[in-house]
């Protein structure tokens, strides 16, 4: 288990800089893009926390292939990291880092989950009339569930929003227990 007040002062950090800086959506966009690689990548990960790999070498690997698609100051985050030994936390640092963000900016972020991939106006008019409901932006991402079987499950705001059909069975099975009463 990651050390939450590590965790909580680099994402801090990390979100106070993109203020600063003015770049609130490139640091979006970065730490998404890298929150990808690393959950996809996880030998990545196995070896930028080795410390038996020198630290120059780790360094230089990041410098070379992420200094020129990333933000400065974030290749600079990764290799501070390296540094102090805090790399293998780098994925729950991004991933605060980017609720800070979106908390200041008001956007609110949650998930669709369906069977197949949504197409992006449908995603948008979702986005719309959720956005307009809760009063802030929300953005969206759209994650396949195989057991979904038709229909959608949004989660955003702490809130889940099931508009599958295993959902509308369970809420007839509830209406149809109550009714016997």
């Amino acid at each position: 288990m990651e050390n939450q007040s590590v965790i909580h002062n680099w994402a801090t950090a990390l979100s106070e800089i993109a203020r600063e800086t003015n770049k609130l959506d490139v640091y979006i966009d970065n730490l998404k893009d890298l929150l990808n690689l690393f959950e996809n990548n996880y030998e990545f990960e196995k070896f930028f926390s080795n410390s038996f790999i020198n630290e120059k070498d780790r360094e230089l690997i990041i410098d070379k292939t992420l200094k020129d698609s990333f933000d400065i100051n974030i290749v600079n985050a990764i290799k501070l990291m390296i540094k102090r030994k805090v790399f293998g936390s780098i994925q729950p640092i991004f991933k605060y880092a980017l609720k800070q963000i979106w908390e200041y900016k008001k956007i609110e972020h949650g998930i669709i989950y369906s069977s197949f991939e949504l197409p992006s106006n449908t995603i948008s008019m979702i986005e719309k009339k959720l956005s307009s409901k809760l009063g802030k932006t929300v953005n969206f991402e759209n994650i396949i569930d195989k057991d979904i079987i038709a229909g959608i499950v949004v989660e955003v705001a702490n809130k889940s929003y099931d508009f599958s059909v295993k959902g509308k069975i369970e809420d007839m099975k509830v209406k149809i227990k109550e009714n016997r009463n």
